[in-house]
């Protein structure tokens, strides 16, 4: 406590908090197929407090919390103005949307830090995952994303990931097709519509 001037008054000293903050508070990681694991997503906790954060859990809870593990650089303190990291990923075990909470404690005082965690389970057959080749034919990539060429080959991304996705995808099903003919084979009307159609992301 300070004595303020002539007044008289008790005037309490500002005294260092802490205030540990996560970021994103969310992470989707979209359709991924059944046993296949993601590559890992990124929340950052910042103590933008002036007092230093004791860390005294990192956990992931819900119904589905098994779907999805998390690592983190984080010690059992974190100082002011300190960052560290925290990688999640997620590996479905069933299909259909899957959700947990990943959630950090800690003190002084008793407090908690959340992020929803999503993701959405298929069976092998449904879709074609993001980050996995495009097949050569049904099933389609997972719904937002699109197949998209990359040198020889093309990949199902996230839809608006690339400005020439479009062309290129149209390319590289164009070529395949091409590529077909040229070796004494033929294309029938569904293939060459099924070659506009995936090239734009449309089954």
């Amino acid at each position: 406590m300070t004595e303020s001037g002539g007044s008289g008054s008790l005037v309490a000293a500002s005294r260092p908090v802490a205030k540990p903050e996560l970021s994103p508070t969310s992470l989707a990681f979209g359709s991924v197929t059944v046993g296949t694991t993601t590559a890992a997503l990124a929340l950052t906790l910042t103590n933008v407090g002036t007092a230093s954060s004791n860390i005294t859990k990192i956990e992931i809870t819900g119904a589905d919390a098994g779907d999805f593990a998390q690592t983190h650089t984080c010690g059992s303190s974190l100082a002011a103005g300190a960052s560290c990291s925290i990688s999640v990923t997620f590996e479905p075990t069933t299909s259909g949307a899957r959700k947990a909470t990943l959630i950090v404690s800690d003190d002084p005082p008793a407090r908690t830090q959340r992020a929803s965690l999503s993701g959405t389970g298929v069976t092998s057959g449904q879709c074609t995952p993001a980050g996995q080749q495009c097949p050569p034919q049904r099933p389609p990539c997972c719904p937002g994303t699109m197949c998209v060429f990359a040198g020889d080959r093309a990949f199902c991304e996230g839809v608006g990931t690339s400005e020439n996705s479009s062309r290129g995808s149209l390319l590289f099903w164009v070529e395949r097709g091409q590529n077909r003919v040229a070796g004494g084979g033929s294309m029938s009307r569904w293939e060459r519509v099924h070659i506009l159609c995936r090239a734009f992301g449309v089954s």
